[in-house]
């Protein structure tokens, strides 16, 4: 769902579940709220769009993220190990790799950004019609 903005406000699937997104006055992602009751916060200290913590309901940082020159994010959880994420140039991730630099895994997408399943190459967007087939 979407608000009057054009905001991403909240997702439910066919299968019931959902996730909704709470947003500070600039528009990022503070919280999210899984259909099973998980709750996830996010903490910035810039004027970016990307979260520098993550934060669980008891207010302990859960996982320290840092943006590197272009566009690689290194996520750095309090327990287990570091995740490089590496974009393409539209800014979707389309590989990860662990602290070895062993590939974790990839991702594709369609020319709008919505994830395809490499298995079938359908759409796995909520709504389309490849996800719904």
């Amino acid at each position: 769902m979407f608000d009057s903005a054009g905001r991403h406000m909240s997702t439910t699937t066919t299968g019931g579940t959902y996730e909704t997104f709470v947003r500070d006055a600039t528009d990022r992602i503070v919280q999210r709220d899984a259909h099973d009751t998980t709750t996830t916060r996010f903490g910035y200290t810039g004027p970016g769009d990307t979260q520098d913590l993550v934060v669980s309901p008891s207010n302990q940082i859960t996982q320290r993220e840092f943006a590197l020159p272009g566009g690689v994010l290194v996520s750095l959880p309090t327990t287990g190990t570091a995740t490089w994420s590496y974009p393409n140039i539209h800014g979707d991730i389309i590989a990860t790799a662990n602290t070895t630099a062993t590939r974790t895994g990839t991702f594709t997408y369609d020319p709008f950004g919505q994830p395809i399943d490499p298995a079938t190459g359908h759409c796995l967007a909520p709504g389309s019609v490849e996800a719904r087939n």
